[in-house]
């Protein structure tokens, strides 16, 4: 929707904003127009109403006049019979009236069923011989009456004659249909009461009363009836003349109520005759039929002229309308040709300046309001632009200069920034070399850290080791004591000392299993010491303290492997003497003193060993105390090792963050040289562009 008001050219967006205009006045027109049917339909169905109201008034006055007339001719009156006849032929003549009229205009009043009853009332009551019966004729009419009248009421209400928004029409109508039915209805009744009592020639007290009752209902009828036309002469003096005259046919009704009073309500004696009776009552009914066909007449005429007014004013709001929307579209159609026409010059003033590409064209408006003042606007425009062009062909020239100066800055920027790059890499390379050998170092150092804590704890199981075969020599020395003293005792032990002997054998056994035992915690010490003093190489200078230690540890071994050797020596020839013991018990004393000697020989080696034995723990000691330090100072390496490789690292990473910026530098320069390059192209085509405009 947007798109299509978008495209719509100046003159229809023009014309969409008189349109809501002209259909809002056809609208109204539309509306007029149905609000002048309606009011035109409601008259027409009026019109119809009073036309279907003439026949039925007729057919009330004749349904009267025939029961009087029948009345009359049970009385003895035969020569009524041709009247009563007559009237029979006009009741006939008046439905078949109405009939047409119903057909002829398509009123539909004949459909409702009030006229249904009154056609069956009505045959029932031509078929009866109702001049056998004065009750019989007065109730077969009553009920033809009482069907005329809900009849002439029904075709009031549906012809809305009784609810006409006009007040005289109002008037009149009411008075029509909803009193004066009952006056000539009531005047009948008292007819025919009157005609039997001055038939009878009698008048009772009970007649006084009737004719009294139905005097003050006539009354009351005529006050209200001139209640309303007092309305409509008060609003309406044109009515004033008609009005006058049916306050005289009031009048006369009322002169007739004047007669009844008198003759029939407070006289002592009625001196009526039964004709002049019948005559005068005849009368006053007619005088009440002349009101109804005056107000009729008075209806229809106020009714017609409303017709016609409403024609009219249909009419003329048509021509009212139409000559509206057409000075409208004609006043319209100037104020767009007004707007378009400025516009349109506009249009070709601004295709002209476009298609020559000549800005000192101008544009032909000279109107003083806002098409003449937008002119005005695009005329000192074009002339800006073309101080524009003129700056911007002297801005396409210095852009060309700025051009080649800034391909000169960005080739040697592009060369500097390669050749720093070049540079950034090869320290990148050599600090990834120095991480590498500090991390190689500080595995080194990280391993001889495991090596020295595992020489630590060996040492600290070398030395627990030593002090138990140290105290297992002890022992060794005071069992060879204890042997030596029991030998001495004297020869009769001899058993006891054969026994000894096989103790002392097991106890050589013993020394041969120590003895074996410090040959493998020496071979174990030299093994250390031999990765000591290897590890101490590795270090240099840190470990040449740490590989003095270790010469120290491996003469240690060395020494304790020739103390057991001497040992294991000493183990043997014991074993042998005891062997030769076992065999000749005979040589055992001088064998055995000589054991005790050498017992106590071997007592003072045992002291020998185990003092030996306790300065290998002493060293063994200081070696594990020293191996301690080195372990400390290699973790202390390790960490130096560690933090001179992170900061190598951090180095290396900032050398390549250089070398990259280095490479974006020399990207960013090769780039620049292309947007150089596309200034210089640019600033030529707009220079060739300019150049194309007439400016001058």
């Amino acid at each position: 929707m947007k798109r299509f008001l978008d495209d719509l050219k100046i003159w229809q967006k023009l014309l969409a904003l008189f349109l809501p205009l002209a259909v809002s006045l056809v609208v109204m027109l539309f509306l007029l127009v149905r609000e002048m049917n309606s009011f035109i339909d409601l008259s027409q169905a009026e019109v119809k109403g009073l036309e279907f109201q003439i026949p039925i008034r007729k057919l009330l006055t004749l349904v009267i006049e025939r029961r009087g007339t029948g009345h009359l001719i049970i009385l003895g009156d035969r020569t009524k019979k041709e009247h009563f006849d007559a009237t029979t032929a006009s009741i006939d003549a008046v439905l078949q009236e109405m009939k047409v009229l119903d057909d002829r205009n398509k009123s539909g009043f004949r459909e409702e069923k009030v006229y249904a009853d009154l056609e069956s009332d009505w045959s029932k009551l031509k078929g009866t011989d109702v001049l056998t019966s004065i009750q019989l004729n007065f109730d077969l009419s009553q009920k033809v009456f009482d069907d005329s009248s809900r009849f002439l009421e029904l075709v009031g209400d549906k012809a809305n004659l009784t609810l006409d928004y006009e007040l005289a029409t109002n008037s009149i109508n009411n008075v029509s249909i909803r009193y004066l039915p009952n006056l000539i209805y009531t005047i009948s009744k008292i007819r025919a009461r009157g005609v039997n009592t001055l038939f009878a020639a009698k008048l009772s007290e009970e007649d006084r009363i009737f004719f009294a009752e139905q005097s003050a209902l006539i009354r009351s009828g005529i006050y209200e009836s001139r209640s309303l036309l007092r309305k409509i002469e008060t609003t309406d003096p044109k009515l004033a003349e008609t009005i006058t005259a049916i306050y005289k046919d009031f009048d006369s009704i009322e002169e007739y109520l004047k007669m009844v009073n008198r003759e029939m309500i407070t006289g002592k004696k009625t001196n009526l005759i039964l004709g002049d009776f019948f005559a005068s009552s005849s009368f006053a009914m007619e005088k009440a039929g002349i009101i109804f066909d005056s107000l009729h007449a008075v209806s229809k005429i106020k009714i017609q002229e409303r017709l016609d007014e409403l024609e009219q004013r249909k009419f003329m709001y048509l021509i009212s309308i139409t000559m509206i929307i057409l000075f409208g579209s004609l006043f319209s159609y100037f104020l767009i040709l007004s707007i378009i026409k400025p516009i349109h010059s506009i249009e070709n003033g601004l295709s002209r300046i476009v298609n020559d590409r000549d800005l000192t064209l101008s544009v032909d408006v000279h109107s003083e309001n806002e098409i003449g003042s937008l002119a005005k606007n695009i005329d000192s425009f074009v002339s800006y632009m073309a101080d524009v062009f003129k700056k911007m062909g002297s801005m396409s020239d210095s852009l060309n200069q700025i051009a080649k100066e800034l391909e000169g800055s960005v080739h040697y920027l592009s060369e500097a920034s390669q050749s720093q790059a070049a540079s950034t890499e090869e320290s990148s390379a050599a600090i990834e070399e120095i991480a590498a050998s500090l991390q190689h170092v500080s595995s080194l150092v990280s391993e001889e850290t495991k090596n020295s804590h595992e020489t630590n704890k060996s040492s600290i199981r070398l030395q627990t080791n030593i002090k138990a075969a140290s105290g297992r020599l002890s022992r060794l020395g005071e069992s060879a004591k204890e042997s030596a003293n029991r030998a001495m005792a004297g020869k009769e032990k001899i058993n006891l000392a054969t026994e000894s002997i096989e103790e002392i054998r097991d106890t050589a056994s013993q020394i041969n299993s120590i003895t074996n035992l410090i040959k493998e915690i020496s071979d174990q010490t030299n093994l250390l010491s031999l990765n000591a003093a290897i590890e101490a190489a590795r270090a240099g200078d840190s470990g040449r303290g740490f590989a003095v230690v270790a010469e120290e540890i491996a003469k240690l071994a060395n020494r304790s492997v020739t103390s057991v050797n001497d040992i294991g020596k000493l183990v043997s020839s014991t074993n042998a003497a005891v062997t030769k013991g076992s065999d000749n018990v005979n040589t055992a004393v001088n064998v055995l003193l000589e054991i005790i000697d050498n017992i106590g020989n071997i007592e003072v080696e045992l002291g020998d060993v185990v003092q030996l034995i306790q300065k290998q723990v002493d060293e063994i000691n200081l070696i594990s105390h020293n191996i301690q330090l080195v372990a400390d100072e290699s973790l202390q390496i390790e960490n130096a090792a560690n933090e001179q490789k992170l900061s190598a690292d951090q180095i290396a990473k900032s050398i390549q963050l250089i070398t990259s910026e280095s490479q974006s530098i020399a990207s960013n320069s090769s780039e620049l040289a292309v947007v150089s390059e596309t200034i210089f192209q640019k600033a030529n085509e707009l220079k060739s562009m300019i150049s194309g405009f007439k400016i001058e």
